[in-house]
């Protein structure tokens, strides 16, 4: 159990600090050794209970704030999540999917096709051929990308796939210019998305919104009116996680002798 509080205890400091920190500044505060800090933070960042950015400072991740939902008995799609996407599928008539972000992995929480809530789309993540991955990988630690055009491999998955890992690493670069990615048959033959990150304090992206457009009509213009739907979609979760930081305390993760 001391293990456990002092896990929590480090939580409690980070989520109290209220701005990034280093790993240094992590251990001065808690007295911890810092390679038991790194093994704790190793730990949450698993569960997307931390986050760090590419200067390697640590903040509270979305993970935490799930938890204080739970606390609250507050079960099933955020509510939040699911008006901002029914906005965006109301007026394109897309499905509209939130993606959260997992270790090597991006998980769909909810999807909307108008106002109704939809079968979310399940299976492995082709990250350097769907809108979901560029757009992710777009606001993440260069890091990430470069292990990935290294280690992984970058199967044809159709005709159009970009399997050179400079285009794909083009391709990512334009992602993060314009604020989002699109998919353009890369994945099936008959599949249109398009995606943008949703960027949470310290600049890395915490999740993804797809929209996927009936018998893949994504046309120029309609692509841009999209475009710009899915970027105002992202910033408002992105701001909706950002009020919850500065509000809501982290009650679920409450021990005894944490924080004393």
């Amino acid at each position: 159990m001391q293990s456990l509080s002092r896990a929590l205890g480090l939580l409690d400091s980070l989520a109290r600090q209220g701005q990034p920190s280093t790993l240094a500044e992590l251990a001065e505060r808690t007295g911890l050794h810092k390679s038991t800090v790194h093994r704790m933070l190793a730990a949450f960042l698993e569960h997307d209970l931390v986050r760090h950015d590419d200067a390697h400072r640590y903040t509270i991740g979305v993970g935490a704030f799930e938890l204080a939902r739970a606390a609250n008995c507050d079960v099933g799609p955020d509510p939040a999540i699911t008006r901002a996407l029914e906005a965006v599928s109301g007026r394109s008539g897309a499905v509209v999917t939130y993606f959260r972000g997992r270790p090597e992995h991006l998980e769909p929480v909810v999807a909307v096709r108008e106002r109704d809530i939809v079968a979310a789309r399940e299976g492995p993540v082709h990250w350097h051929a769907s809108a979901i991955g560029k757009a992710f990988l777009s606001m993440r630690p260069k890091a990430e990308l470069d292990r990935l055009l290294v280690h992984a491999s970058l199967p044809a998955l159709t005709t159009r796939t970009l399997t050179d890992p400079f285009r794909v690493r083009q391709a990512v670069t334009r992602a993060r210019m314009r604020g989002y990615a699109v998919e353009d048959r890369e994945v099936t033959a008959d599949r249109r998305a398009i995606a943008a990150p949703v960027v949470a304090q310290g600049g890395m992206a915490v999740g993804v919104i797809e929209a996927v457009l009936p018998n893949g009509q994504l046309g120029p213009e309609r692509l841009r009116t999209l475009a710009v739907a899915l970027i105002g979609c992202a910033e408002e979760l992105a701001s909706t996680f950002v009020d919850r930081r500065n509000t809501a305390p982290l009650v679920a993760l409450s021990a005894p002798g944490v924080g004393a």
